[in-house]
């Protein structure tokens, strides 16, 4: 079922036809729509109800669920949160909450670092991108050490650095993905970062 609940996810975020989004999400929401109600309506609290509630549009019911599990300590539905307010595409975009809970996330695991580096860069924030991208490129998370190869390959920023370019081209091959469904599990930190010298 989580599987199933991750490619749903992921479809959402990034499976949408650009040109029709709301017929697009449709048609392949259809598909699994029963799946999720059935997760839904089997009464538990879990931080995988309160993701099928907000996919299955009742927002609110979704929200306050991942709410309350992260007032309870599930820091896997703060990431969730985080992510879907980074995204805005099934909740309104909250940049500002979505900043602060990756970067107190980051603190103990790689994936919100990742996501974190990504909002910066997204925002043309490349210096602070960086620094989140190397505190889970020591981890040898994939999406980190990509991302730091093409940052310091941008010859227009100022902190372009092609032998630090080489440098994470050659980690890339050392690198790996952390689990297939990353909205669904954190991995801590093996070591606290990489130094930024």
């Amino acid at each position: 079922m989580r599987k199933m609940l991750f490619i749903v996810i992921v479809v959402l975020l990034y499976g949408c036809d650009k040109h029709d989004p709301s017929y697009a999400l449709n048609k392949k929401l259809e598909k699994h729509r029963s799946e999720l109600q059935a997760l839904v309506e089997g009464g538990s609290v879990s931080h995988e109800v309160g993701e099928a509630l907000l996919v299955l549009g009742r927002v609110d019911e979704g929200i306050d669920m991942l709410e309350n599990l992260r007032a309870n300590g599930d820091d896997i539905a703060y990431y969730k949160l985080a992510v879907y307010k980074s995204e805005g595409l099934i909740i309104p975009r909250d940049k500002l909450y979505a900043e602060k809970a990756l970067a107190e996330l980051c603190e103990s695991y790689i994936e919100p670092c990742s996501r974190l580096g990504a909002l910066y860069r997204g925002e043309g924030k490349l210096k602070e991108a960086e620094k989140a991208f190397l505190k889970s490129a020591d981890s040898h998370d994939i999406w980190a050490v990509s991302s730091l190869y093409e940052i310091y390959s941008d010859s227009t920023w100022e902190g372009y650095n092609p032998k630090a370019a080489d440098y994470w081209n050659a980690k890339y091959k050392q690198a790996k993905e952390f689990g297939e469904d990353s909205l669904n599990s954190l991995t801590k930190h093996s070591r606290e970062g990489v130094s930024l010298n």
